[in-house]
């Protein structure tokens, strides 16, 4: 029993010292692809009065990110309050992609599939664009949708490129 006590103490210190580099680490994590995060939004919600502006983590919690932004003249508002669903959506992308980028270092395959179904036509198409200019920084970006509009803009629209393929199943 005595060892055994030992042990405990020992990995109890262990995980004092663990758990706070862990969350710093993340919140470094977080820090460093915030400027991409709020620069991926911007692109696709140019001059709307809403965008991200910070990350918490709470100390001494488990799945503690709380995410921060701006709505109009108020700061520091939590975007599932105040956020439209389509939104809420994009900024997700934005979240996802930034960190997807940084922890990839663009070797990746991207997949998205009818991630957008709640964005109207003139945010999609932006995310289209930024879609098509950011395919440099990824080996591959792959889209699956049931929208008819995802697919006449990659066949026959503004977005029909050398490097996009249309495949219909």
């Amino acid at each position: 029993v005595e060892i055994e006590n030992k042990i405990k103490v020992g990995l109890e210190k262990a995980l004092d010292v663990v758990r706070p580099t862990r969350k710093a680490h993340e919140l470094a994590i977080l820090n460093n692809v915030h400027d991409e995060v709020v620069r991926l939004w911007e692109l696709i919600h140019p001059d709307e009065p809403i965008k991200p502006t910070r990350f918490e983590l709470k100390p001494g919690t488990k799945g503690s990110l709380n995410q921060y932004a701006s709505f109009g003249d108020v700061e520091n508002v939590q975007p599932q309050a105040y956020f439209s669903e389509s939104h809420l959506d994009t900024l997700g992308f934005c979240y996802w992609l930034a960190i997807t980028k940084y922890a990839t270092n663009g070797d990746a395959i991207l997949v998205l599939d009818d991630v957008f179904t709640s964005v109207d036509n003139v945010h999609i198409k932006r995310v289209m664009e930024l879609l098509n200019t950011e395919s440099e920084a990824f080996n591959q970006i792959i889209v699956t949708t049931h929208q008819r509009r995802w697919h006449d803009a990659y066949k026959y629209g503004s977005m029909a490129r050398n490097k996009a393929s249309v495949i219909e199943l």
